[in-house]
């Protein structure tokens, strides 16, 4: 029986982590499922529509076994420093298996990349450089990617995928990574699949267009629609 990992935000829970946690179950019926989560903020750094309570909710309704919070301290963090936080918590767990979403679906391929990230010394001084030329983080890897390599990762979850490689590269944490087709596009604002995107789905919210069916069903009712960052600016003046 294997114990298996996932590391999602929830906001929100949509097809396409149905889709996910179905293949899950489909792939390895007898698994033992661990979610690692964040809770009130998301990696991004914004507010989650729905709350950490309410993820376990979902979660446990989807058969999901341990739901286990993500501290803040890595959860709002860059790629390395949130995989950092999960995988730590999911070794101490004893998984024997991590599952994420990927767009290349490239388990060999990632994998590679992860160790030339690790261990190449022209690769880290490049990135070096052109974080100091002004790119940001991602940028600075994927250009000194392609500099030593000419290949490219430009996809969120395949980013994310290699920071969760490097962790358990970097710790011998005995933890099989395995890659799900990811289906449907990150960073799009419209549908172009079958599956909408958390990123299509909160857009809509704030366009106040209807979203119940981009939505599993009851999801809806978790949602908090009207709370953003700009309901925490006065608290972040008085702060200052």
């Amino acid at each position: 029986m294997k114990i298996i990992g996932i590391i999602a935000e929830y906001n929100p829970f949509h097809f396409g982590h149905k889709y996910q946690l179905n293949k899950i179950k489909e792939l390895y019926p007898e698994s033992i499922i661990i979610l690692i989560t964040n809770s009130y903020f998301t990696q991004r750094g914004d507010v989650s529509i729905i709350n950490k309570w309410d993820k376990t909710m979902i979660a446990l309704n989807n058969d999901i076994d341990l739901i286990v919070e993500l501290p803040f301290l890595y959860a709002t963090q860059s790629a390395d420093i949130f995989a950092k936080g999960a995988l730590k918590i999911l070794n101490a767990l004893k998984i024997d298996t991590l599952i994420f979403g990927s767009e290349s679906n490239n388990i060999e391929k990632l994998t590679s990349i992860a160790n030339i990230q690790l261990n190449e010394s022209t690769y880290q001084n490049l990135t070096k450089k052109y974080l100091k030329e002004g790119n940001n983080y991602p940028t600075a890897l994927n250009k000194a990617l392609s500099n030593i390599t000419n290949i490219e990762i430009k996809e969120p979850n395949d980013l994310l995928g290699l920071s969760y490689i490097k962790e358990i590269i970097k710790n011998n944490y005995p933890i099989t990574p395995i890659t799900i087709k990811r289906i449907g596009s990150y960073h799009a604002k419209e549908i172009d699949s079958s599956i909408a995107n958390a990123t299509t789905i909160r857009y809509k919210i704030t366009k106040k267009e209807p979203i119940t069916n981009l939505l599993p069903p009851k999801i809806e009712e978790y949602i908090n629609k009207e709370i953003t960052l700009n309901n925490y600016f006065p608290y972040l003046k008085y702060k200052i």
